[in-house]
């Protein structure tokens, strides 16, 4: 099988078939050609959107990387302050505000991870870290952030904890912190009238 050395077509030929022969002179010959010029070409276009492709995924984690580093910082700040007051002497009413402080910016913390990590899932990267962590503490410092946002739109939260559920339990904290946020969160959202509850029973 060959090609011409012609830039702008390729074409191939094969299967050359002798159609009139005399004696052992041939007089004719059948020649089969197929122009794959629009083959080829769809194969560079294909090349190029590939590699396009790939520099785009690569740009697009660094600047979520990048963006992380520049919003955790402040919030770090955030955090750190909220930690030195609610250690200080401070009345029940101010704590409570500085616990709320405290939990929201740790919650964007953990949405900014989520951020991430959908960048690690598309590049296939994503690992889990399972390690034993209370359930009934998460769902506390959760439940700030929740009844916030439902009494910005004027319905209730409330959160169950049955007594003989599982004190401790082994996952990936992160990973349930970010699962209950999305997921309670749409439920707030789509809630109109009413309340929103959660409860985590054994």
């Amino acid at each position: 099988m060959k090609t011409t050395n012609n830039p702008k077509i390729d074409i191939t030929w094969f299967n050359a078939l002798p159609m009139t022969v005399t004696g052992d002179n041939v007089e004719e010959i059948l020649i089969f050609l197929i122009d794959i010029s629009i083959f080829k070409k769809s194969d560079r276009d294909l090349h190029a959107m590939l590699q396009k492709s790939e520099s785009i995924i690569l740009a697009k984690n660094d600047f979520f990387a990048n963006l992380s580093h520049e919003i955790r910082n402040p919030i770090n700040g955030i955090i750190g302050i909220s930690e030195l007051l609610i250690n200080s002497t401070v009345n029940d009413f101010q704590l409570q505000y500085l616990n709320i402080i405290k939990e929201s910016s740790l919650n964007l913390i953990y949405l900014i991870n989520s951020i991430l990590d959908y960048s690690k899932i598309e590049a296939g990267k994503i690992e889990l870290v399972f390690e034993p962590f209370y359930p009934e503490n998460l769902l506390n410092s959760l439940s700030m952030l929740f009844t916030q946002m439902c009494e910005k739109k004027g319905i209730g939260f409330y959160l169950s904890i049955d007594s003989s559920a599982y004190l401790q339990l082994v996952s990936d904290e992160i990973r349930i912190r970010q699962l209950l946020i999305n997921i309670v969160g749409n439920a707030i959202r789509l809630t109109e009238t009413g309340h929103v509850a959660v409860f985590y029973i054994n």
